[in-house]
């Protein structure tokens, strides 16, 4: 027993966490408009699915066809022109590579 030494570990400092959030109010201006504008993209696409819906109930392929391949070129030219990049004013996550690199 001579030989034993009672040795004190030291336990790492705690580091405070960080947990990331946006800074602002719920209801301010910029908020409401784009509340507003998502809730008019909803209510459009449920409309424009309603009467879709109802033209694929036709019997005629082809005409199916033609539908189908106007609602792809819509989609497509609408993305093209822009519209797609509606989500890059959202904040990056904290994962991403991009976020690491800045820090």
């Amino acid at each position: 027993m001579q030989g034993k030494e009672t040795r004190k570990t030291k336990t790492p400092a705690r580091q405070a966490v960080k947990k990331p959030y946006l800074k602002g109010r719920a209801f301010s201006p910029l908020a409401i408009r784009r509340g507003l504008r998502v809730l008019s993209y909803l209510l459009v696409s449920a409309v424009l699915y309603f009467f879709l819906g109802q033209l694929m109930v036709i019997d005629l392929t082809w005409l199916r066809v033609l539908i189908n391949l106007g609602v792809i070129a819509r989609c497509s030219l609408a993305r093209a022109r822009g519209m797609g990049k509606a989500t890059s004013a959202l904040p990056k996550s904290p994962g991403t590579a991009a976020s690491r690199a800045r820090r």
